[in-house]
């Protein structure tokens, strides 16, 4: 569920806000929140899920004097924010909630979806993961999963490369209807077939 643009306008004019009046830190904060979640990402996270929860008690931010702006206006605009972001959050939830999948074993380790995946893709019955290894990328981390947590495919059989370093991906985003792109931290950008895991293309970005 990404944010939509109405959501990010919101949080950006809030970011100015916050500007204008000198409150760096409040607006670090929100900073923080826009670069977890950002409107291309499928990452979701336990950090973003706290800090956007945060988010919804924005109404304190009430007390700070934003310049130009009249202070009911400025309660207005918080108590609409807070109001916008607190039904995201609960829709969030009800996802989390609902998803056939909440830990997966790769590699004889196990793997907690909403904590372990640092981005996952779902396409009908396949769900795509980009792992994690406590706070480490590692080899071959790109790999799909059925509904019922059995693997289907990994970056391990499907990218022929001879240095596996060269496939520790750090970036997993939507493709066309039928692929994802993984990105590796060496540099090179794979298109693969969502249901099989073959590489439809390869670009070097850096």
């Amino acid at each position: 569920m990404y944010l939509s643009a109405k959501q990010a306008d919101r949080l950006i004019l809030l970011k100015g806000y916050l500007r204008s009046g000198g409150h760096l830190k409040e607006e670090k904060e929100i900073d923080r929140l826009l670069c977890q979640y950002d409107g291309s990402s499928v990452t979701v996270k336990r950090q973003y899920l706290k800090r956007l929860a945060a988010l919804c008690c924005v109404r304190a931010y009430g007390d700070l004097y934003i310049p130009d702006v009249l202070w009911g206006e400025w309660l207005s605009f918080l108590s609409d924010t807070a109001d916008m972001f607190r039904i995201h959050l609960s829709e969030l939830e009800d996802t989390m909630i609902k998803m056939p999948l909440s830990e997966i074993c790769y590699h004889d380790k196990s793997y907690h979806v909403f904590s372990d995946a640092a981005g996952w893709i779902r396409r009908d019955d396949i769900f795509i993961f980009l792992l994690k290894d406590g706070s480490e990328y590692f080899q071959d981390n790109v790999a799909a999963f059925d509904l019922k947590g059995r693997l289907l495919w990994s970056s391990r059989e499907t990218i022929d490369v001879k240095n596996r370093d060269g496939a520790v991906f750090v970036s997993l985003r939507e493709g066309r209807e039928n692929s994802v792109f993984a990105t590796a931290w060496a540099g090179v950008r794979y298109e693969l077939c969502i249901r099989t895991g073959r590489v439809l293309g390869a670009v070097i970005t850096k």
